[in-house]
């Protein structure tokens, strides 16, 4: 019958029967006897013969009718694969209409049909009894038999999806006559009709047949097909967009599948595919998993079970497939752990806190999933090695000490970055050019920049002006084809949106889409070649003066391709995308007037497995939907809501906003503006459409279908994006095979775009001598009077100010010549790093106490481990940045006095500070008293905020040791004597380390010992740093005044300015971190996001160090009457430390793909990290300048200004936008707390115990 690659088509040629190939799990390639669609771009399968035993060589493999009255698949030797199991001879076959291979007696009686042998494809008029079986492929690419098949149940009433032949996981329920009760869709009219004989019988059967939609079409092609991910999906062809329509799905989630995931595998639908395995475990086939059959499951990734020093990973609560043999007690969870420890076959347990019930899992689970239901409590913990020994931990140390080392050193290495960076450049380059020549797309012409200059005539005709640039009308060399080039604007930033627009639209061809016919990618050009729409845009039209009239019947055509074009984009397309921005603009129309959609190359992606995804601001006002000006994430109902709103001008033949300025007064500003849809969205829904449709058209239209158009249009536009329908629907519903009903009328278009749209957001400001003026009380340059000049004063000389020779305490003479200035730089530079290069050692010596907190709390445990990292990141970091802020007022003021001679000022300005923190650190008290219920209520585990709370409260000396410890490090910073604050920080490192052994490892006091501590190292650096004061700094120090007592007001508001202009930036990126954890995949989001954050950490301890410094340095001289001298200073500052910042950045990008080993091994994490690697180096520019400036308002006393400015750069603009920018994508595996992720990539610290999924 066949031989080789010979193929029979049925009558139509809607079938073909014939040999294909696909490749299976291992990676060979097999050839199988199947019946696919003979008219499909890309071969879809219906039936396959030998599933069980595929063919290795086809040319010589054949399909016969033997003597003996079989059909069978032999093989080049004669060997047999396949047979049918037919009982009487046959004679004779024939190949019908419906996809059924039938083989017939003498009479034509069918004595057997691939009907009654179906694979996993049920196709109409198959019949299906109680004997029929249809079972999935093992993989997408593999056909041998999978492990979920549709069989109608014992009971013969219902169908069932089943799992290995014998679990049911999924039925539609008891046939009622007309339908199965759990499928409800049966009931729509629609082109199935469904017959079921006998049931509840051993003689049932069912099958079904499909209608025409009319009389004078052909059927749809339609089919169902259990897939191999166990999924019962129904299919129709859509011959416009090519491509299969899946419609209807059962069991809707993919984590309903029984067994999806296997032994220990766990199942999520929001992932990109379904199954992960928990933390601690890995594929058992890893070739298995990358072809999607996760059928195997997961193992330990290190030896088996039963290892008694084995830990527990509290997974959360999670539920499994089946049953699993399991044991009872009432116990604690430390004893229900124990028990699981001492018996080998134990794989973890569930424990409820509240009732003590434990739960020992003797078997591995199967398919772990969130649990349905609301939580009774129990949580499972998996048994998985333990990670906390003392291997690792020195392991962590040592990379902790060379990150130490290693930032500090950085700098030595700068004369190697020039030859680096050059040959990296050169291979930069080469690999770009073989990028450049190996760029190509299929059905796509590559032009030169010359070919189309000439082609567009020197792009002399302009035609139009996209969202990325300018449109030129040209005609292709050697034809008379016109057609439109697209100039992209900005070639450095526009390129990434020149390859997403090719790539995105350069193999998608639907007729309501504007075709891309090439593109030209040459230096710095890039251009986009598009089909020609002669017509212009659909906005030309919609102008009540415009001479151009549509017809209703061109107005509903367009409106329905337009329809089609966007349910393609959002639909049809291998990745649905949202198109952002549908406007009559982007509504282009050819010679007949056909809708064509332009410019959605450039919307965003969204994978199908996902289903929101958030956007950048790319809508038009007045067609942007509500949830995106509330900064909710956008979905493809964004454009279901746009395309609404451009029904709503196409029927009214007028633009949604009309300007009358004719109503201009003379005080008025700006003309009076008129909002079309809120009238129109009412006329329409009280049935006066007429009122409505455009008065030029003179009623010549079909009013059923202008009332559809225009009740679709009110639905599209609702404000609840939920119950517009999708742009599927939406085509039916202007198709008339939907009825459209009388949607509510929507409430905010009148509020989003009338009001809100067009007019600007009115902003207030302080007015002269308010607002911000009573911040710097006393803050008076030399010779003034201010608050603070009652108070008795002993006059000191100013000391000497950096300005060379024979001025003493004169000011720089201005800069007249290239010897002058390098003098200045010398001279600036000397006494910067002076200051800086001290204190930042004493701020790493500061960041090692609690980074060798967290390296001893980790021998302790696990949990102790999560518990101290919440402490010190929530609680801890709060009160510190809190307390340095306001300790930061004494920078100004200290720096000032000490600037203008006035010495004895400078004790009482420290004294005043220490009075002010301490009262601060009594009202932060319950922030430590009430840890506990704080953590809980932020959505920490209990028990975890339960021992956080307790060390918390332990750690309460250390917040009052910093009241002292901060206003006495101002102190000595004004008077430049950082050296002792560097070896005091040394010292106090060393101490801490040592007491930490001591306390943990010897007396073995655990936590509280590392508590302890802290508070021992805390104090005994402000009581070092006070002993210095009081016994080196005799003219600073002139003993306790009750000086310290008075203006305690404007002195507390200059240190709340401070206080708030230094937290606003702390809080920030603890913010940028909680919310990255809200992202959808925050294990890599978080973790690379930490890792690129500490990386700049490190590199922030010198550039505070920097900011201490500048504002050491310019207090001193515009309290010594130095402007010029202040100037300089902070031009040297700046230049230096953009030149550190560079060279970070340089490092950084040089090494994008490695640095990251030092703190993770996972491939997905560092690629993730080497991504965003661009964006740390130039964060790391950025914040080389960010911090001089910071200390520039400090030294001149303006915090209250730059409070107000970091108030809105970071809250009102950059935490906006990247949530914007930040929630594009929708990847997620497993939650972990936003801030334990930070503290375990940031510090060192062990995987946490919780994942939270």
């Amino acid at each position: 019958i066949i031989r080789g690659n010979q193929t029979i088509l049925s009558f139509k040629s809607v079938f073909r029967l014939g040999f294909f190939s696909s490749t299976s799990s291992n990676g060979s390639s097999n050839w199988y006897l199947g019946i696919s669609y003979a008219s499909m771009p890309s071969p879809t399968h219906v039936w396959v013969a030998n599933r069980i035993r595929p063919l290795s060589d086809p040319h010589s493999s054949t399909l016969q009718l033997t003597s003996t009255g079989f059909l069978t698949v032999t093989t080049s030797d004669g060997a047999v694969v396949w047979q049918t199991d037919n009982t009487d001879p046959g004679t004779d076959f024939r190949f019908s209409e419906t996809g059924n291979l039938i083989l017939t007696k003498d009479d034509g009686s069918p004595v057997w049909q691939s009907f009654d042998n179906p694979t996993d494809t049920w196709l109409p008029g198959m019949n299906v009894t109680g004997l029929t079986v249809m079972t999935s492929w093992r993989t997408l690419f593999d056909p041998s038999p999978g492990f979920y098949s549709l069989r109608l149940s014992p009971g013969f009433n219902e169908f069932q999806l089943v799992f290995k032949g014998t679990t049911p996981y999924w039925s539609t329920g008891n046939w009622t006559g007309d339908a199965f009760v759990g499928v409800p869709e049966m009931t729509i009219p629609y082109i199935y009709t469904f017959h079921f004989v006998n049931p509840y019988s051993p003689a049932a059967s069912f099958w079904y047949i499909v209608t025409p939609l009319d009389s004078t079409s052909e059927p749809m092609l339609t089919r169902f097909m259990v897939d191999a991910n166990g999924q019962l999906k129904q299919y129709t062809w859509e011959p416009q967009t090519q491509s299969w329509n899946m419609f209807w799905l059962q069991p809707e989630g993919p984590c309903r599948v029984y067994s999806l995931c296997g032994q220990f595998g766990f199942c999520s639908g929001q992932l990109l595919k379904p199954c992960a395995c928990i933390r601690g475990f890995r594929p058992k086939n890893d070739a298995a998993w990358r072809s999607d059959d996760f059928s195997d499951g997961c193992r330990r990734e290190n030896g088996d079970f039963g290892d008694k020093s084995d830990t527990f990973e509290a997974v959360g609560d999670l539920r499994y497939d089946g049953d699993v043999k399991m044991s009872r007690l009432q116990v604690s969870k430390s004893s229900c752990a124990k028990t699981c420890l001492g018996n080998s076959s134990c794989v973890g347990f569930y424990h409820n806190d509240k009732s003590n019930l434990c739960k020992i899992i003797l078997e591995p689970p199967i398919n772990l999933k969130n649990s349905s239901s609301l939580t009774n409590g129990d949580l499972l913990y998996i048994r998985a090695p333990r990670k906390g020994n003392s291997k690792g931990n020195i392991s962590k140390t040592i990379i902790i000490l060379c990150s130490v080392v290693g930032s500090i050193s950085v700098l030595g290495f700068t004369l190697l970055v020039p030859l680096i960076l050059l040959k990296k450049s050169r291979k930069k380059k080469r690999t770009r050019k073989q990028d450049e020549d190996g760029f190509a797309v299929l059905n796509l012409k590559v032009f030169s920049f010359k070919e189309l200059h000439v082609a567009t005539n020197g792009f002399s005709e302009k035609v139009g002006h996209g969202g990325f640039g300018a449109v030129f009308k040209g005609t292709l060399p050697g034809s008379s084809t016109f057609v439109a080039v697209k100039r992209l604007e900005r070639p450095g930033s526009g390129e990434s949106e020149f390859r997403a627009e090719v790539c995105t639209i350069g193999n998608i061809q639907h007729v309501n889409l504007v075709r891309l016919r090439g593109f030209c990618s040459e230096n710095l050009h890039r251009l986009l070649v598009y089909d020609y729409m002669p017509q212009g845009s659909l906005s030309s039209y919609l102008s009540r003066t415009s001479p151009k009239l549509l017809s209703w019947e061109t107005r509903f055509r367009i409106a329905l391709g337009t329809a089609k074009g966007i349910a393609y984009l959002h639909e049809g397309c291998r990745d649905c995308i949202i198109h952002c921005d549908i406007k009559p603009e982007n509504i282009l129309l050819d010679s007949d007037y056909n809708a064509k959609v332009s410019d959605f190359g450039l919307a965003k992606l969204l994978g199908r497995d996902f289903s929101r995804v958030l956007a950048t601001m790319r809508g038009t006002w007045g067609y942007v939907a509500p949830e995106w000006i509330s900064g909710l994430p956008i979905t493809t109902k964004a454009d279901v809501y746009s395309f609404g709103m451009t029904l709503l001008e196409l029927i009214g033949g007028r633009r949604n906003v009309i300007v009358n300025s004719d109503t201009l007064g003379e005080k008025e500003t700006e003309p009076e503006k008129w909002f079309f849809p809120p009238w129109a969205a009412r006329e329409i829904i009280q049935g006066n459409v007429d009122s409505v449709v455009d008065s030029r058209l003179n009623r010549e239209y079909n009013i059923e279908e202008v009332t559809r158009m225009a009740t679709v249009a009110i639905w599209c536009i609702q404000d609840n994006e939920e119950i517009r329908p999708a742009m599927g629907t939406v085509v039916k519903m202007l198709e008339g095979v939907v009825e459209v009903t009388v949607p509510p009328p929507p409430k905010l278009i009148q509020a989003l775009v009338s009001g809100d749209s067009y007019r600007g957001v009115s902003g207030t400001s302080c007015s002269e001598g308010h607002g911000c003026s009573d911040l710097n009380t006393g803050l008076s340059s030399p010779g003034s009077r201010s608050s603070f000049e009652h108070e008795t004063t002993r006059l000191h000389h100013a000391p000497s100010t950096l300005l060379g020779e024979s001025t003493g305490d004169a000011d720089f003479p201005p800069i007249q010549s290239f010897g002058d200035a390098k003098l200045v730089c010398l001279v600036e530079t000397s006494k910067l790093w002076e200051i800086a290069a001290p204190i930042a050692f004493n701020i790493l010596c500061n960041y090692g106490v609690n980074s060798f907190t967290s390296i001893f709390v980790g021998h302790i445990g696990d949990l102790e481990l999560s518990a101290v990292a919440i402490a010190l990141s929530v609680v801890s970091n709060f009160s510190f940045g809190f307390l340095l802020g306001m300790a930061s007022a004494l920078e100004t003021l200290c720096g000032q006095a000490y600037g203008a001679g006035q010495m004895d000022m400078l004790g009482v300005y420290m004294q005043r500070s220490w009075l002010i923190l301490l009262g601060t650190s009594v009202c932060l008290l319950p922030l430590y008293i009430y840890a506990t219920p704080l953590l809980i209520l932020l959505g920490q585990e209990p028990e975890i905020a339960e021992i956080s709370g307790k060390f918390t409260t332990q750690i309460i000396p250390q917040m009052f040791a910093l009241a002292i410890n901060f206003p006495t490090q101002k102190f000595l910073q004004s008077q430049s004597k950082v050296g002792i604050m560097a070896w005091i920080g040394f010292f106090a490192l060393t101490l801490h380390i040592f007491i930490l052994y001591l306390f943990i490892n010897v007396f073995k006091w655990g936590l509280n010992g590392a508590a302890a501590a802290f508070d021992v190292s805390a104090w005994g650096i402000a009581i070092a740093q006070v002993i210095y004061v009081v016994g080196w700094c005799k003219d600073g120090w002139q003993g306790l005044s009750w000086l310290a007592f008075k203006d305690i007001w404007p002195f507390l508001k200059l240190s709340f300015a401070s206080a708030v202009m230094l937290c606003l930036e702390i809080w920030y990126f603890m913010t940028i971190i909680v919310l990255t954890g809200h992202l959808e995949d925050p294990v890599i989001a978080v973790g690379s996001l930490s890792i690129c954050m500490n990386i700049n950490g490190w590199e922030g301890m010198l550039f505070i160090g920097i900011n201490a410094a500048i504002s050491v340095r310019v207090s001193n001289e515009l309290g010594s009457g130095h402007p010029r001298a202040a100037k300089y200073s902070v031009i040297v500052t700046v230049i230096e430390s953009l030149i550190i910042g560079v060279v970070c950045a340089i490092v950084i990008l040089i090494t994008k793909d490695e640095f990251a080993v030092i703190f993770t091994e996972s491939e997905e994490m560092r690629k993730a990290v080497s991504d965003l690697a661009y964006l740390l180096g130039i964060t790391m520019i950025l914040n080389s300048l960010q911090p001089v400036i910071s200390g520039v308002a400090v030294g001149g006393g303006w915090q209250a200004p730059v409070a107000y400015i970091n108030l809105f750069c970071y809250y009102a603009f950059g935490l906006p936008l990247g949530f914007l920018l930040g929630y594009k994508t929708s990847l997620g595996v497993q939650v972990e707390q936003a801030s334990e992720r930070m503290k375990q990539w940031g510090a060192g610290y062990e995987e946490l115990e919780k994942i939270a999924t």
